[in-house]
């Protein structure tokens, strides 16, 4: 008489196969519950954005005494902004900051002494923003600090001005994913007081947001 034969695999395999078909299902009802409870949360309304930006500038100016010196007018910034952007309304209220480097150059004095100049300028500046899909066009008038420093090996020169400048902004969102964004962009930057006109090229971060819902 042969004895029984029990084989181990076939209560495993068919417990494996059970579960390989509960298992979609489990996750299935999973996402659809996670789906729901997102339409049960009320709509967002508005938001609050934080960003922060870079760029290179180009000043247009000309020497105060020509064939005196040399200028170079490029120059670099950094800037933070907070937005309150509404989900339904186009326009929106920011507040700018910062500043940077705007022009360096060389001057040579009636004695003969070689004066190093540096112009450099911080912005504050309130404004409004249009978005119209993927682009946002930006307009800002707020104060400005203007340094001008002249140094030589004896002497060492800093003045500060305060005067009323403007910004405008034409910018393109490329990328975005949840409270991240990344934009490129051109500003147009003045400050008739201070003869200071800049054309910036650079890329803005978002990188939070704050949402809020009815």
């Amino acid at each position: 008489m042969m004895a029984p034969r029990f084989n181990l695999w076939t209560p495993s395999a068919a417990l494996i196969g059970a579960l390989s078909l509960l298992w979609p299902t489990a996750a299935g009802a999973e996402g659809a519950a996670d789906e729901e409870a997102q339409k049960a949360r009320p709509p967002v309304v508005s938001t609050l954005d934080f960003e922060a930006s870079a760029n290179l500038s180009l000043m247009f100016a000309e020497l105060a005494v020509p064939d005196a010196g040399s200028l170079n007018p490029v120059g670099v910034g950094a800037y933070a902004a907070v937005r309150y952007v509404p989900a339904t309304f186009p326009f929106h209220a920011y507040f700018e900051t910062g500043g940077g480097l705007l022009a360096t150059g060389t001057t040579t004095g009636s004695s003969g002494t070689r004066y190093d100049d540096l112009l450099s300028a911080w912005f504050f500046s309130p404004g409004v923003g249009f978005d119209w899909g993927s682009l946002r066009l930006t307009l800002g008038v707020g104060p400005a600090l203007v340094f001008t420093n002249r140094s030589s090996p004896s002497e060492d020169t800093l003045t500060t001005s305060l005067a009323v400048a403007g910004d405008v902004g034409l910018s393109y969102r490329f990328f975005e994913r949840e409270s991240w964004a990344l934009s490129a962009g051109l500003r147009y930057q003045t400050i008739p007081g201070a003869k200071v006109d800049a054309l910036s090229l650079g890329v803005r971060l978002l990188f939070g947001r704050v949402e809020y819902r009815k």
